[in-house]
């Protein structure tokens, strides 16, 4: 592990990570639990329960107001989860939707009105009449993209070097996938649910959703440095929209492409990637966006036998980089001194006696115990050899032999 602390960053990212049944393992975590029943106060009042969604084994997320009011709330309850686990991120990036739980992150809004943006978001989309459009991940450069996009079809999201989302009309956007997958080219829809995000579709519902947002972000807070915005290019990052997550800025993101690979640029090496999402779904993009040296972690899988296993055991992949964690945050508070009749943990834990640990005694060198002399003693702690354990026996920076 390197002396120097390595750099945290939080990938939040968006629509397509949602899956059924994703919140029933995290619940049973206190911390995650009651962020979520938080987010179930937010939209109580609009007729939506976030843990029955989250906890719903029925195909409920072909509603669009569903789908980014449980993802988002999920996200608030990782980062939720992550914070009381002591865990800040230097650093933050969001993917379309992802920058609602980014906002949060960065405290910019409360969890409230990042639930309510989420929420008014998929609601005016879902009252609009848009015209049936689709969307598609391909094997192309944005450059590429530009120069070969039929008429009406935009480059909307720009994952990395050599893949971008574009979107656009259904029936064109159907031929042209066709047309690279005959070429080779790699062409895969993204389910949107007929919705062509991060195009010129979205302009009709910008009036009616800033109206909405208006009301919900009321004071808009500034942003931090470290997170990067995806829906502002670079060269307009110190201007009036980037510099707080206003109802405008929500609006911005919504219509504009997403600029992910500009921001992963910004990344440094060495650093330690998290996925904020129910589903690792940007690994790949990842990998191939930031610098090898980085650590990439996911923290959920989609259909997984047990997230909360998968959950921990990544949780101590990240402990393994270097990065701090307080395992505490995962349990409830307990109050001291422990009442009467509390369970006691010892009778559960037994020694693992399978293997033989050969424990040097005083004796067993050649001068004896009673002898004065020094005695050179060499010990072979090659990665390969079984007394490489010792190496692990520092003190004040110095190996020593134990007992010495």
């Amino acid at each position: 592990v390197p002396t120097s602390k390595r750099p945290l960053w939080f990938i939040c990212s968006g629509m397509g990570t949602q899956w059924r049944g994703m919140g029933l393992s995290l619940m049973r975590l206190s911390s995650f639990r009651d962020s979520i029943l938080r987010s179930d106060e937010a939209v109580k009042p609009l007729g939506l329960r976030v843990s029955q969604l989250l906890l719903s084994t029925d195909n409920i997320f072909d509603d669009i107001v569903v789908s980014f009011v449980s993802l988002t709330a999920f996200q608030i309850a990782l980062i939720d989860l992550l914070t009381s686990m002591g865990l800040r991120p230097d650093g933050i990036i969001g993917h379309s939707l992802g920058e609602v739980a980014c906002a949060y992150a960065d405290g910019c809004i409360s969890q409230e009105e990042a639930i309510l943006s989420a929420y008014w978001r998929g609601q005016c989309i879902k009252e609009a009449n848009i015209p049936p459009g689709a969307m598609a991940a391909v094997g192309l450069t944005r450059e590429e993209c530009k120069q070969r996009c039929p008429p009406g079809i935009v480059p909307a999201c720009h994952n990395s070097i050599d893949t971008v989302t574009i979107s656009g009309p259904q029936a064109s956007m159907l031929e042209f996938v066709r047309q690279l997958k005959q070429e080779g080219v790699f062409a895969k829809e993204v389910q949107t649910g007929g919705m062509a995000f991060h195009s010129y579709f979205m302009d009709a519902i910008a009036p009616t959703l800033l109206q909405q947002l208006k009301k919900v972000i009321r004071e808009p807070r500034l942003r931090s440095p470290r997170w990067l915005s995806t829906s502002i290019p670079e060269s307009q990052w110190q201007e009036s929209l980037a510099r707080t997550f206003s109802a405008e800025y929500n609006v911005n993101n919504l219509v504009s492409p997403v600029l992910f690979q500009e921001a992963l640029w910004h990344v440094p090496e060495n650093a330690v990637v998290l996925e904020i999402a129910p589903h690792a779904l940007l690994q790949a993009i990842l990998k191939r966006g930031l610098q090898p040296s980085c650590t990439i972690i996911p923290l959920m899988k989609k259909d997984h036998r047990d997230n909360l296993e998968f959950f921990l055991s990544n949780v101590g992949q990240l402990y393994l980089t270097g990065i701090d964690v307080s395992p505490n945050g995962l349990f409830p508070p307990v109050e001291f001194p422990a009442p009467r009749g509390t369970p006691l943990i010892s009778p559960h834990i037994k020694w693992d006696h399978s293997q033989t640990w050969d424990v040097p005694a005083a004796e067993d060198f050649p001068s004896g115990s009673s002898s004065s002399s020094a005695t050179v003693y060499k010990i072979d702690i090659s990665p390969e050899s079984p007394d490489h354990y010792l190496v692990d026996h520092c003190i004040d920076g110095r190996v020593l032999f134990p007992a010495t």
